[in-house]
């Protein structure tokens, strides 16, 4: 109605369209049906088909620092939009060519609104949720601790970001705390701070670069 109706011009086309297919129809009575079947059908159901396996492919730079020195690493996160399920590569350095061999590959997961990314685990709920884990550094126990609105991160702004607090667990007495920044939409670390037992940053990793496909 808001194509066609507003223009006068515009008007005649359904009308002289339909009047066409009705006199088709007159003539082949198997016309409607195949219009039917294709508009209300095949097109539809071929549109699902091809577009269940989109994959989304996000290139991701991080910076890390410890000790004032820097890396660098690169995160491709290709991932099924559909069963959001995939892989991640990981590349050492800031190294950009095409022929590189990635460093480390693990698997991605995304069910009930948990995101599973080799060892490590993060639920996206609502602040003060807590849940345990492990991982290679140890046992831990996670809590959501707010939601930020948006965030900027190298340049770049980022919605609904999730700040998960991880705190792992030594029988010697406190361990380090961790600070993670998640990005909800991509499912992505956009920052992760390190803390000392006595809350002195120690280590810092964030995003420098991002890019999408």
């Amino acid at each position: 109605m808001l194509i066609f109706f507003p223009i006068p011009l515009l008007r005649k086309i359904p009308i002289e369209l339909s009047s066409e297919l009705g006199k088709l129809t007159l003539k082949y009575r198997l016309a409607g049906l195949v219009f039917l079947l294709a508009t209300f059908f095949f097109i539809p159901f071929s549109l699902i088909y091809f577009n269940q396996d989109e994959l989304r492919t996000l290139n991701v730079t991080y910076e890390a620092q410890q000790g004032g020195e820097k890396t660098y690493y690169r995160i491709i996160a290709r991932t099924n939009v559909r069963t959001q399920n995939g892989e991640w590569e990981r590349y050492n350095g800031d190294n950009t060519e095409s022929n590189q061999e990635p460093d480390l590959i693990f698997p991605v997961a995304v069910k009930n609104n948990t995101l599973f990314a080799g060892k490590d685990m993060y639920r996206f709920t609502k602040p003060g949720f807590c849940w345990d884990g492990e991982d290679a550094t140890g046992t831990y126990e996670a809590c959501i601790d707010s939601i930020m609105p948006t965030m900027t991160v190298g340049n770049i702004r980022f919605d609904s970001v999730y700040v998960c607090r991880i705190q792992y667990r030594t029988t010697a007495g406190p361990a380090s705390l961790h600070r993670v920044y998640l990005s909800a939409p991509f499912k992505i670390m956009l920052r992760r701070e390190i803390l000392s037992p006595d809350k002195q940053l120690t280590a810092t990793e964030h995003v420098i670069r991002f890019s999408q496909q």
